[in-house]
């Protein structure tokens, strides 16, 4: 099996003394298009900040591209992400180019959804 893209291994993360994500683990591998689903306090939102730094895990692993980047700030996230860095740095300046493609058809997407809102509003 190829090395995943991102890896989270038994990821736990607390807000104080609120045990809120327990020993979660996920594989995304190059490529692959994954939706986390949960009910409300399933732990959703919580894992989105631990992978985006914006929380720290208090045990377990992520790793992007093979890379730890558990525990990094936002801030160290995105600027190796923009800035010229190693071909071995976590998050090289090519893996952003998904903003290129993606974001215009999320404009075109949203545009749709609207014209489909007001149309029906009437």
């Amino acid at each position: 099996m190829a090395e995943p893209l991102l890896e989270l291994q038994a990821l736990d993360v607390h807000y104080g003394a609120i045990h809120a994500l327990r020993g979660i683990s996920i594989r995304v591998g190059q490529g692959e298009i994954v939706s986390l689903i949960g009910a409300n306090g399933a732990g959703k939102t919580t894992t989105l900040r631990a992978v985006s730094g914006m929380l720290r895990p208090s045990a377990g692993q992520i790793r992007y591209q093979g890379a730890f980047i558990g525990g990094l700030k936002p801030h160290r996230l995105v600027t190796a992400a923009s800035s010229p860095v190693e071909a071995s740095s976590p998050l090289r300046r090519q893996d952003c180019a998904w903003r290129r493609r993606i974001k215009p058809a999320m404009r075109e997407q949203q545009s749709r959804v609207s014209a489909w809102i007001n149309c029906g509003a009437n």
